[in-house]
């Protein structure tokens, strides 16, 4: 199956980015709010595994995913340099995780921001390390890349640090209207 890539990135960032953050500027009923990003988080992380378990290819023009897990775990190539990284690549990773960053950030909003900021920072490092972990043992025809896990580290704490700024603005502002 290929999608074109344009497409996907928005939908993804328009349901996955925006609507969130809209909804921590407009919606005002705390328990609808916290049922709908719950939904979105399932969503959210259902479509991360298909993607894990999947063979993802992604160009410029499409993405392909193809379900055949014919690959052996000891054929698997893996790159500890960032030599021949294109942009391309980098912009995919810088996305993949952001979300993940500001549903976090919304369900311990409770807490202190910096110490938000620092949960999504070790957050991202785990995930970052387990789906580069993943990709060299599952049987799948997929490298392993370092700087993907430090790009999704860095994708996940940016979405926290956006993700817990709405939030803090959002809490003054609905503090201000009561």
């Amino acid at each position: 199956m290929s999608i074109n890539t344009y497409l996907v990135v928005g939908v993804w960032l328009g349901l996955f980015v925006v609507l969130p953050l809209l909804l921590l500027a407009f919606m005002k009923n705390g328990k609808a709010k916290s049922a709908i990003f719950s939904v979105l988080t399932v969503l959210y992380v259902g479509v991360i595994v298909v993607g894990i378990i999947s063979n993802l290819e992604i160009t410029k023009t499409a993405v392909t995913i193809n379900f055949d897990f014919s690959g052996t775990v000891g054929g698997k190539t893996i790159n500890w340099a960032f030599e021949n990284l294109s942009s391309y690549d980098i912009i995919i990773n810088l996305v993949m995780l952001f979300p993940l960053g500001m549903y976090i950030a919304y369900f311990i909003r409770h807490i202190r921001p910096m110490n938000s900021l620092l949960i999504c920072w070790y957050i991202g490092f785990m995930v970052g390390f387990v789906l580069e972990l993943l990709q060299f043992v599952l049987p799948i025809s997929r490298s392993v890349q370092l700087s993907d896990a430090i790009f999704n580290m860095i994708s996940l704490f940016m979405g926290g640090f956006v993700g817990t700024l709405f939030t803090s603005i959002a809490t003054k502002i609905y503090k201000k209207e009561k």
